[in-house]
């Protein structure tokens, strides 16, 4: 089963209301999340989850059928993998 958890070692990162803001402490870029990827970055503040998780996640925050979300979820998950924030269990 595939999870995704917070790379703590290169990543900082505050809540603001319904937002966070992210640093790759090694690239100091630093990236906004809006209130949907806040409530997956929360989720994996908890531990490690997996694609399922965050889309439920989502859709029970928001009140938006899974279906409809999940594509959206797992381009998000890609992404912060891809620049260092989280790591691909496998």
């Amino acid at each position: 089963m595939e999870q995704f958890c917070i790379d703590s070692e290169r990543v900082t990162a505050s809540i603001l209301d319904d937002e966070a803001v992210l640093v790759n402490i090694d690239t100091t870029h630093y990236y906004n999340l809006n209130a949907s990827a806040t409530v997956v970055w929360k989720l994996l503040q908890e531990g490690p989850a997996t694609l399922e998780q965050a889309v439920q996640s989502v859709s029970q925050a928001y009140h938006i059928p899974e279906s409809s979300i999940a594509k959206d979820i797992e381009r998000l998950l890609q992404e912060l993998v891809s620049e260092g924030l989280i790591i691909l269990r496998r």
